[in-house]
């Protein structure tokens, strides 16, 4: 299974969490930039 980079064996509920976190991390930063911008 090569679906993003997701390697068999690993544990699926931390890649999600993981993933789930990265995206918020990426969220937040773009809604600091934006705030940054209207400033």
């Amino acid at each position: 299974m090569d679906f993003l980079s997701a390697e068999e064996g690993f544990n699926p509920q931390l890649q999600n969490q993981t993933l789930l976190q990265a995206v918020s991390d990426y969220c937040e930063q773009g809604e600091l930039s934006a705030l940054k911008l209207e400033k």
